[in-house]
């Protein structure tokens, strides 16, 4: 196979990333390690279900940057996508527009499936046989929403194989503008906070048979290291 050389940009509700890297038969190679900005683009759009002018323009600074980057590291492919906050938001093609403007690509809004699916893929892809006891159930906790993906077992199915998933409306810009009022926050926005959670994670569990759960895979900026 020849090598290419690939972009991927990666947009939330809080941050946006950028990583290059080349791709061969021995895999991937790191050109540009991952480039995090936060910029919370998602900013109120829980309650207003559009875009502010300040988000954006943060969105806007960071992909000029990224282009900076990008014009120094050319690549073959380049891939944008864009997650929570631009599936709710009715100006996306504001957003969508101007990072094309600015990019030459235009951001892909994938749905919530396809991202669980993609970060199954990417969570798994980096275990080593035997460095973790499948079925994995890999947890993304984003600041939009939040995806429950389960795998495989290793013996009936694939262990990289998706087997349940489930994304939830809950993150944590979403459940801070929606609950944390204050700061420190009173113990009703806490519990309030905590209900709308468990009701969403109830739900989830409906859906992910997570007691089958061997291995926790935490991903996205939000979890703890």
């Amino acid at each position: 196979m020849k090598s290419v050389t690939v972009a991927g940009i990666d947009c939330g509700t809080n941050s946006i990333r950028l990583k290059i890297a080349r791709v061969d038969d021995q895999g991937m190679h790191e050109i540009v390690p991952r480039i995090l900005r936060v910029i919370r683009l998602g900013q109120d759009v829980d309650k207003t279900h559009r875009f502010a002018q300040d988000a954006l323009d943060r969105a806007y600074t960071a992909a000029a940057e990224f282009a900076g980057v990008l014009a120094q590291h050319p690549v073959d492919a380049i891939r944008f996508v864009a997650t929570s906050a631009t599936r709710d938001a009715v100006n996306r093609d504001t957003f969508e527009d101007g990072i094309e403007q600015i990019l030459g690509v235009r951001p892909e809004v994938i749905p919530g499936t396809e991202e669980a699916d993609l970060s199954f893929l990417g969570a798994t892809s980096v275990v080593s046989r035997g460095e973790l006891e499948p079925p994995y159930l890999v947890v993304d906790l984003g600041g939009g929403s939040t995806e429950l993906v389960l795998g495989g077992d290793g013996i009936d199915a694939p262990s990289t194989q998706v087997q349940a998933a489930f994304s939830m409306d809950i993150g944590s810009v979403r459940m801070t503008e929606r609950h944390l009022r204050h700061d420190p926050p009173s113990e009703t926005e806490i519990a309030e906070a905590i209900a709308d959670i468990d009701e969403h994670i109830d739900e989830a569990f409906r859906m992910v048979p997570a007691g089958r759960t061997r291995t926790i895979i935490g991903v996205s900026g939000t979890v703890p290291r």
